[in-house]
C-alpha cells in the first residue's frame, strides 16, 4: 500500500492557512525533496533525482519536516494529501 492510499481515508476538515499551502514556507530544495518523498522515493533515490548527496537530501527533508511541523514521512504526506497537493 502506498502512502497516498494509506492517508486517502483520513476524514476531511477545514484547513488552516498553513495546511492549505503547506509548501509555501519551504525553500525550493526542501519543496522538491518533499514532493519526491510524497511519490514514495527513498532518501537515496531523492538524492539521485536532485543530483545531491544522500546526507544533503536528508538535511533538506529534515528541515522541511520542521517547517511543516511534522515528525516524519507519514505526517508530511498526510499534510500534503489534506491540502490536495498530491496526485
Amino acid at each position: 500500500m502506498s502512502l497516498v492510499e494509506a492517508v486517502s481515508d483520513i476524514p476531511s476538515r477545514r484547513l488552516s492557512a498553513r495546511e492549505a499551502d503547506p509548501l509555501a514556507d519551504l525553500t525550493a530544495q526542501q519543496r522538491r525533496a518533499i514532493e519526491l518523498l510524497a511519490e514514495g522515493l527513498l532518501n537515496k533515490q531523492i538524492a539521485h533525482r536532485m543530483g545531491i548527496s544522500a546526507s544533503t537530501a536528508k538535511a533538506h527533508i529534515s528541515a522541511a519536516y520542521r517547517a511543516l511541523g511534522v515528525n516524519g514521512r507519514i505526517g508530511a504526506v498526510t499534510l500534503l494529501a489534506r491540502a490536495g497537493r498530491m496526485g
